[in-house]
């Protein structure tokens, strides 16, 4: 937890915590240091941050925020599955036009609320969490990880 002291303000504190989050941050992240939802409101009206979502902030200079890292900060729990992850191997030679994320069936609320943005398009495919996480591989491009689905541990389990 970064701390205000004589060496950080509010603001250099908040561009730590979107750094430090791989360029997307969710209030409860500002929360936990010490900025409050009021203050990150307060900052995104100055232009210092800038709403993607409801919750999710990022730096208004990173505007070039990848697919990637929004699935990471939507769908935390979601794993990359069928065309995406064929297309992630390089088993396939077209890039998916929709992403296909795995998640849990517990998720139904974050999937509709990542269905809502316009310039991502997703196919989710509903899961039990045994099955979810059964054959799955993390990939860890930094600053940050994503979840796919190991074709070779579904096909020679």
């Amino acid at each position: 937890m970064l701390k205000v002291g004589v060496c950080l303000n509010k603001k250099e504190i908040l561009i730590k915590v979107i750094e430090n989050n791989g360029g997307i941050a969710k209030t409860s992240d500002f929360a936990a240091n010490g900025i409050n939802k009021y203050e990150v409101a307060t900052f995104c009206k100055k232009g210092v941050i800038e709403r993607i979502r409801r919750g999710f902030y990022q730096l208004p200079q990173s505007s070039n925020t990848t697919e990637e890292q929004l699935i990471r900060a939507f769908l935390p729990q979601g794993v990359i599955c069928v065309e995406s992850a064929l297309f992630h191997y390089g088993y396939s030679d077209f890039s998916p036009r929709e992403w296909s994320i795995a998640v849990p069936r517990t998720a139904i609320r974050a999937v509709k609320n990542v269905k809502n943005i316009k310039e991502f398009s997703m196919k989710a495919y509903y899961c039990s969490m045994c099955s979810l996480y059964s054959s799955v591989q993390a990939i860890d491009n930094s600053p940050f990880s994503l979840q796919v689905h190991d074709l070779y541990l579904s096909f020679n389990s």
